[in-house]
């Protein structure tokens, strides 16, 4: 996730940015539903730029290491045709 994040620079100071796909994957498990509406949001502006194949990797390591099949499901349900 580190080495996936860009750099911005914020006022004279270089920051790492988590990259849009680990900012879905972290929000991901989150019971909160502003998190799954900021999931749906990044799904629906970006859709055709982000990363699917890590994405769905990542959502289905997650998914099984949480024991909640859902969450892969619903990954596979927004993206692309």
């Amino acid at each position: 996730m580190i080495d996936r994040a860009k750099v911005r620079r914020v006022g004279k100071i270089d920051v790492r940015v988590a990259s849009l796909e680990d900012l879905i994957i972290l929000k991901l498990p989150s019971p909160r539903s502003k998190d799954r509406d900021d999931i749906e949001t990044i799904l629906r502006t970006f859709r055709a730029d982000l990363d699917w194949r890590y994405l769905l990797d990542c959502g289905d390591m997650l998914s099984e290491s949480l024991e909640q099949p859902e969450l892969a499901s619903f990954l596979r349900s927004h993206r692309p045709e």
